[in-house]
C-alpha cells in the first residue's frame, strides 16, 4: 500500500512536470531508502530521466534507463549577476547602453532587464548583454534601473541601482 501510495505520488508528480515544465519527462524523488530507489527504478525503466535527491546528505543523483547512478551536488548557489556600466547615479541622456554580466557556478537560465519595475529587456543563458536605452522616453529625473536573474536549479539573484 505504501509503495502504490508513493508511485502515485510520483506518478502525478511526473505529469505535472510534463505538462507545464520545460524539462519534460523528468521525474524527481526524493528519499535515500530503498523505496525511493525502487521508484526511481521504475520510472527510469519506462523511460524517464530520474532525479533522486537523498535527504540526509543532499546530494542529487541522476538515473538515466541504463540504470547508471551519478552523484553532485545539488544546485544552490544563486547566479551573479551586475550592471557593469553606466556607473550607479551617472547622468544619462540621449542613446544609452546598459551592460549587464550575468554567469552561475552550473547555469543560467533568464536575464531580466527592469527599468521604473517595467520589463525592459530579456536574455537567456549567461554572458555580457547590451541594452540600448533611448532615455528621451523618459522623464528627466532619477530611474530605477534592476536586473534579475535565475538558473536553471531555479535559484534567484538581483542587482539594482
Amino acid at each position: 500500500m505504501l509503495l502504490s501510495a508513493a508511485l502515485s505520488q510520483a506518478a502525478m508528480y511526473s505529469s505535472a512536470v510534463q505538462s507545464g515544465n520545460r524539462y519534460r519527462g523528468v521525474v524527481t524523488v526524493e528519499g535515500n531508502g530503498p523505496l525511493a530507489k525502487s521508484i526511481a527504478d521504475i520510472f527510469s525503466r519506462m523511460g524517464y530521466k530520474v532525479y533522486i535527491i537523498d535527504t540526509d546528505t543532499k546530494t542529487e543523483q541522476t538515473q538515466n534507463n541504463k540504470h547508471k547512478l551519478r552523484t553532485r551536488q545539488a544546485d544552490t548557489a544563486p547566479p551573479d549577476v551586475e550592471i557593469v556600466s553606466p556607473a550607479n547615479e551617472s547622468y544619462v541622456s540621449g542613446n544609452v547602453t546598459l551592460t549587464i554580466l550575468a554567469s552561475d557556478n552550473v547555469s543560467v537560465d533568464t536575464v531580466i532587464l527592469y527599468i521604473d519595475e517595467t520589463e525592459a529587456k530579456r536574455w537567456t543563458g549567461a554572458g555580457t548583454f547590451k541594452y540600448y536605452w533611448y532615455t528621451p522616453n523618459y522623464t528627466d529625473g532619477s530611474h530605477n534601473v534592476t536586473v534579475w536573474a535565475n538558473d536553471t536549479a531555479g535559484n534567484t539573484n538581483s542587482t539594482y541601482y
